[in-house]
């Protein structure tokens, strides 16, 4: 189903100005559609071309908040619609499942530090370099049913199946650090957490990200879920 491209409207109101050591998080305050929300630098170069990705009645999208136990709702929701382990073992979940604007967290540094560190491995730099593409360009172009991953709500799908994740800020944001920073100094996360909380991490603000996946729980093709209730419960999510 071809939609009608949408007249897209994305301004920076404020670049933000970080310090050295918080480069990987270099974010811009934009307003797309009349919503304030904070993006990564390189993610204005193609909002555009993400806006209006063509979406199919069929494809499944899982939405989240970064950290928000996304990994385990795409792994759960592939294996419930596909029952192929094997292949599940075998394929890399960002092919299975891609990651719709991966190529716009990644800057030059992350991707040298990466082709350096699995340089003696050809099939994991492969499948680092598979995040570098344009996944919706891929996606366009596969003819079976899609599976996807979207963290912004820039994008927010009124159509196919979308399971949104929410959890915990306090665990959000401790992970999000832990992930972004592997070895940090713990004394970073204070500063890391005032980013947090004052929206300068991309992906913010967090309570109108959930607020708008909790706005259409009550969709016949949305399914809101807590990250809480799938480690305490697995077998309840599943039969939602």
């Amino acid at each position: 189903m071809k939609m009608n491209k949408h007249q897209f409207s994305c301004t920076i109101e404020e670049q933000l100005d970080l310090p050295e050591k918080w480069g990987s998080l270099q974010s811009s305050k934009v307003r797309c559609d009349s919503k304030l929300w904070t993006v990564t630098k390189y993610y204005l170069k193609y909002a555009e071309e993400i806006y209006n990705f063509t979406v199919r009645p069929d494809d499944v999208w899982v939405v989240t908040q970064p950290k928000s136990g996304t990994t385990l709702t795409q792994e759960m929701v592939w294996l419930i619609a596909n029952g192929d382990y094997e292949t599940a073992k075998s394929v890399p979940l960002i092919k299975r499942f891609p990651y719709l604007e991966a190529n716009t967290l990644i800057n030059d540094v992350v991707i040298n530090e990466a082709k350096e560190r699995e340089k003696g491995d050809k099939e994991r730099l492969a499948d680092f370099m598979t995040v570098l593409t344009q996944q919706w360009i891929t996606l366009e172009q596969q003819s079976d049913r899609r599976f996807i991953k979207n963290s912004p709500a820039v994008l927010f799908s009124s159509s196919g199946i979308v399971i949104y994740v929410a959890r915990n800020p306090k665990d959000v944001a401790v992970s999000h650090f832990k992930f972004l920073f592997h070895g940090a100094d713990d004394d970073y996360f204070p500063e890391f957490f005032d980013l947090f909380i004052n929206n300068s991490i991309a992906y913010t603000p967090y309570w109108d990200h959930v607020k708008q996946g909790w706005e259409h729980r009550g969709e016949e093709n949305y399914c809101f879920l807590f990250y809480e209730d799938m480690v305490k419960d697995l077998r309840s999510s599943i039969e939602k």
